[in-house]
């Protein structure tokens, strides 16, 4: 009687198809390893049937948590949504007048820092715009089993792109206006423009996808790129244009691959590096803490120094408006006393990074004011590419004479190493005294440019 019933339930469960019913307590055991063999069998009869990969359904579980994580945002801030909504027209006109601002990249009249500075500033927003959905984007809670799933690096950042794309699809949309209304009187031709736009699409996402991944050589070699793009922009005509151009996103996608060679060569190292001395142990490792220091925090990190890098290129174009006249050289002075305003911010994240790490450093053979004196030579090398781009025209227009514009590089160094004192003890009142100082500073220099 007991095993008709169990027949009985056999079939019903069969037809119902239920897989869990294979652990059911009301099954008999001698049925279970049927039912389990048949529920196989008309799986693997069905059409597409067999192992599934797993990466459409990763990527679907990751657009999935990007969509509840962004909407449970607006849903918190549906009344700032509403404003924006309100105030901002969202209408072709407005689409077509932040897809004309890229087309500016291909102004005749701008020249080669311009071409410099604006993928800068338009990687330093895309990064903004990453760095506020970092949590969205990357999988927040998701990630911890994401990581147990049985996937490659290669298809993981295939799926980071996928996720990136989903959250610029405005700036996908501005891309490809941009790319569809030429800009009146542009010296490129249109396949060339494409390309140049292209390039500077695939900067912006491998920037993003840096800050992702907290990829500090990939965020270098992204931006690093973007000298070959301002350089193909700037010289006309033959085949070294297009290999220039072709080179910028190259040695961005070259910052994500992992060179067997260097693996190699690390290898090759390590028995070396065990029989160091301590002279040795603090410098590599001293630089690699301080850019750990300040890759932990990206976003500051990024607009402390594209803030700088935009001041410098500002001041640049203001010299030309002003053409190179008795003002210039209080523009120069005033530049570089907000640049190391912007800089200053670099002092107090190494120091919250070497505060955490006290007793760790206690441990090792450090002399005083080790990190003190790293962290100040690291800002002062953070400082050169600004500089880099004020003396150039500086010089090559006679703003002031050489040994005068050389005296007034190693007082801006001097400034870089003085901020350190009010952001570190300055305390509450630490932008007060760092203010006090740069325009002290401002008007000395001045003072002495002018007698």
């Amino acid at each position: 009687m007991s095993l008709s019933k169990d027949q009985a339930n056999h079939e019903n469960i069969r037809q119902a198809g239920a897989v869990r019913a294979v652990a059911h307590a009301d099954v008999h055991p001698q049925f279970r390893v049927k039912l389990a063999r048949d529920l196989a069998r008309r799986r693997m009869s069905q059409p597409g049937a067999g192992m599934r990969s797993p990466i459409p359904m990763f990527a679907c579980m990751r657009l999935r948590w990007y969509a509840k994580a962004t909407g449970d945002v607006l849903l918190r801030n549906w009344l700032w949504c509403f404003v924006a909504g309100t105030v901002i027209p969202w209408d072709m006109t407005f689409l077509l007048g932040l897809s004309a601002l890229l087309n500016d990249l291909f102004a005749r009249d701008q020249g080669f820092w311009w071409r410099i500075v604006f993928p800068l500033v338009v990687q330093a927003v895309g990064l903004a715009w990453t760095g506020v959905q970092r949590n969205a984007i990357g999988g927040g809670g998701f990630t911890s089993y994401a990581r147990t799933m049985p996937l490659s690096a290669g298809t993981r950042r295939a799926v980071n792109l996928l996720v990136l794309a989903a959250a610029d699809n405005l700036w996908l949309i501005l891309f490809a206006l941009a790319a569809a209304l030429p800009p009146a009187g542009s010296p490129y031709p249109g396949a060339f423009r494409i390309a140049a736009l292209l390039s500077l699409l695939a900067l912006f996402l491998s920037a993003q996808l840096a800050l992702l991944e907290r990829n500090a050589v990939a965020m270098m070699a992204a931006l690093a790129a973007n000298l070959p793009l301002a350089l193909s922009l700037t010289v006309f005509g033959g085949p070294l244009q297009w290999a220039l151009l072709f080179a910028a996103p190259a040695l961005a996608v070259a910052g994500f691959a992992e060179s067997r060679s260097a693996t190699a060569i690390k290898s090759m190292k390590a028995p070396l590096e065990l029989q160091t001395n301590g002279r040795a142990l603090k410098t590599p490792i001293a630089l690699r803490i301080q850019l750990k220091a300040l890759v932990e925090t990206p976003i500051g990190s990024v607009l402390r120094f594209c803030a700088a890098l935009g001041v410098a290129a500002f001041v640049d174009f203001l010299l030309q408006a002003f053409d190179y006249d008795s003002r210039s050289a209080t523009a120069v002075v005033v530049a570089m006393a907000f640049v190391a305003i912007a800089l200053s911010g670099f002092y107090r994240t190494l120091r919250m990074a070497h505060t955490s790490m006290t007793l760790y450093s206690a441990t090792l053979p450090l002399r005083a004011g080790f990190w003190a004196i790293g962290d100040t030579l690291l800002v002062c090398l953070l400082g050169l590419p600004p500089l880099a781009i004020l003396l150039p025209p500086a010089i090559t227009h006679e703003v002031a004479a050489v040994p005068v514009l050389t005296a007034l590089s190693a007082a801006f160094l001097a400034l870089l190493a003085a901020v350190r004192l009010p952001v570190v003890f300055g305390g509450r009142r630490a932008i007060l005294y760092l203010v006090f100082l740069t325009t002290a500073w401002s008007g000395a220099a001045i003072a002495a440019i002018a007698h």
